[in-house]
């Protein structure tokens, strides 16, 4: 599984970016979840959706709170703002890093930090359109920006001595 995080992005804006990684993202939970409810155990496959999940949430994350967090701060906006997106994702990320995929607490624990996360991405991204389209930003720049760095942090963090 070492499709770049970004598909296709080559002329999305920064908030269009982030959407398309929260879509990717939840893909990833909902095939986890479908495997989850396999009869059989599947333990090889939650490995992979797992390390992707992983990989995706570091490489989306990161570049967020790099390319778009500085100049929202600049234009004053909330930092709360994705404090909670944040929490969460890196909460899925300890936790993939610390468990063991296929163990049912490991499996209900990654499902419910997923369903949070991706309840919190709906509310961010709906207050950051809001507040975006007042300040005047250059989201294509800020996504281009984004998409070098999440190739960058996909070529770093997706090889041997990278995440795992």
């Amino acid at each position: 599984m070492t499709e770049p995080a970004v598909a296709d992005s080559s002329d999305l804006d920064a908030l269009t970016l982030l959407e398309h990684d929260q879509s990717s993202i939840a893909r990833l939970l909902q095939a986890y979840r479908g495997l989850c409810d396999q009869s059989g155990h599947a333990v090889a496959e939650k490995r992979a959706v797992a390390h992707r999940l992983h990989l995706e949430l570091n490489v989306s994350t990161l570049s967020q709170q790099e390319i778009l967090g500085p100049p929202l701060r600049a234009a004053l906006v909330d930092p709360q703002l994705f404090r909670a997106q944040d929490a969460s994702a890196w909460s899925i990320i300890a936790h993939i890093s610390m468990g063991e995929p296929g163990q049912e607490r490991f499996d209900v624990r990654l499902l419910a930090l997923g369903s949070e996360l991706l309840r919190h991405c709906e509310q961010d991204r709906r207050e950051l359109r809001s507040r975006v389209s007042v300040l005047g930003m250059d989201l294509d720049s800020l996504g281009a920006r984004m998409r070098r760095r999440q190739e960058a942090l996909m070529a770093e963090l997706d090889s041997p001595l990278g995440l795992w």
